[in-house]
């Protein structure tokens, strides 16, 4: 008997995969009432979705798969975007939150899961209405891992909602000694992180100077810069002032580019920018991401991009409060 039911692109359906029964699939959201009648007819314990199609790299995933022992609800990434401090700042749980899932990633489910789960949910909103365990292939990040320039494009998220996301991310901080402001300031950012600017911008513009300091101000800034709203953007970071945060950015933001892999031309932008003379600039930040706007898939989005997710990140971690452990 397999373990794994592995529901793959038709490409690959004839593919060998150790300890998997493969099947194929048209649609990368199948209903849960679709992988109900699918898991029934194998005799597996988890169902496994993905949409990478590169067999090897789906056999990386398997085997890092197989070292996830401990949850009914799995995710195996095709790269590595948070560096490791970062992975070290932030409860391990929460780590599945701030990958973002890609469809080259590999989904999993226990097949007692999969039975329990609503029939109308995808696949993806079933694995993070409970505690995700994860781990990530040791490879330097694609750009479509970090946070678009502009808006971005919700229908990459596999079906989930906002507040399917939200309670995950409550879910997490549940145990964590943090303000009632702390923790929606974590929520807002969370939810810009997967795209979702209305809900985040919900959040943050109810919380006008709060957090600390004014960090849901923060929040409504970046959200503005991605809308994309320049001039809102800076009237928020004009109210931010200097930010705490900033320090922590600034002092990191070389090594989290060196680590994934960030070409020289990414880190000279970055610094003749949003780093001029070694410190964060939120005006230099809006104009670079002005400039990525015009140019995507170039050099300007492709630094905006990968700043942007750090700086998503750090402030995501002095939410939280463990800022002291990334410096």
């Amino acid at each position: 008997m397999s373990e794994y039911l592995l529901i793959v692109r038709k490409p690959l359906a004839a593919e060998q995969f150790e300890n998997c029964a493969v099947v194929s699939h048209v649609d990368l959201s199948p209903t849960m009432a679709e992988l109900q009648c699918l898991a029934s007819r194998y005799s597996c314990s988890f169902v496994a979705l993905t949409g990478a199609t590169n067999a090897d790299s789906i056999r990386q995933m398997i085997r890092l798969l197989t070292d996830l022992t401990s949850s009914d609800r799995r995710i195996v990434f095709a790269d590595e975007a948070l560096p490791r401090d970062l992975r070290a700042a932030f409860p391990k749980p929460m780590t599945s939150l701030l990958r973002r899932v890609l469809p080259c990633d590999l989904m999993c489910l226990s097949t007692g899961a999969v039975q329990q789960a609503a029939a109308t949910d995808t696949m993806h909103m079933a694995v993070f209405r409970g505690e995700v365990e994860s781990s990530a292939v040791g490879a330097w990040p694609s750009v479509n891992r970090f946070p678009a320039a502009g808006p971005g494009n919700r229908e990459t998220n596999f079906g989930l909602v906002p507040a399917v996301v939200e309670s995950a991310a409550n879910a997490v901080l549940a145990d964590l000694k943090l303000s009632s402001a702390e923790r929606r300031c974590v929520t807002s950012g969370v939810l810009l992180l997967w795209d979702f600017l209305d809900a985040s911008h919900e959040i943050s513009q109810t919380m006008e100077g709060r957090g600390m300091p004014r960090t849901a101000d923060y929040w409504h800034a970046i959200m503005h810069r991605r809308e994309p709203d320049a001039v809102n953007s800076s009237y928020w970071f004009r109210r931010v002032g200097p930010h705490p945060a900033f320090d922590g950015l600034s002092e990191k933001i070389e090594s989290w580019m060196v680590e994934t892999g960030a070409d020289d031309q990414e880190r000279d932008l970055a610094r003749q920018t949003a780093f001029l003379n070694g410190r964060f600039d939120p005006s230099a930040m809006i104009e670079l991401s002005q400039q990525a706007l015009r140019k995507p898939g170039q050099l300007e989005d492709r630094t905006l991009r990968r700043v942007q997710y750090f700086e998503i990140l750090n402030l995501l971690s002095w939410s939280m409060g463990t800022v002291s452990s990334v410096i």
